[in-house]
């Protein structure tokens, strides 16, 4: 059985079908349980969204709106340059990162802890700086793992009263 679409249910709710649409979509409706209970949930969101408030709010509730908004706003402002010494650092780091493996790489390729290490199928394939670069990161991901939980556990606590 075809369930009826949105759009009929929305002309149904409405009453803009014309008569003959509406008893075929009528009889449907009796036949077919989900599709009357898509119809009654329509219903009465639309129902809801036209019902007025009782009464209006008090004043002071704009006011108190107004200031959770603005303080709900105090996050980074992403067009302010202030972001800029964030970027560099992250650069700087890297090229640091960068650096130190291809330091250390060129000062592994001329110990003898190299000749050993070369005998494995892939170290000797990636080279020195190849090899201390993955030892570099895969410390850097073990480490990021194991703060994984402590991080999460941080972003949770409540800062003035919030859960972030």
């Amino acid at each position: 059985m075809k369930h009826l679409g949105e759009e009929v249910l929305v002309g149904l709710v409405f009453d803009e079908l014309a008569l003959e649409e509406r008893d075929s979509y009528n009889r449907h409706l009796r036949a077919c349980p989900e599709c009357t209970t898509a119809l009654k949930a329509l219903a009465r969101a639309v129902s809801l969204i036209e019902k007025e408030p009782a009464e209006p709010p008090p004043p002071f509730a704009w006011v108190r709106l107004r200031a959770r908004i603005e303080k709900s706003g105090t996050g980074r402002d992403w067009a302010d340059p202030a972001w800029a010494p964030l970027i560099l650092g992250h650069v700087a780091g890297m090229i640091l990162v960068l650096l130190f493996i291809f330091l250390t790489g060129g000062w592994l390729g001329t110990t003898p802890l190299w000749e050993s290490l070369r005998t494995w199928k892939l170290a000797g394939e990636i080279g020195p700086c190849g090899l201390t670069a993955v030892a570099f990161f895969g410390a850097g991901a073990l480490v990021t793992l194991a703060l994984a939980p402590i991080l999460w556990w941080e972003s949770r606590r409540p800062r003035n009263g919030v859960v972030q």
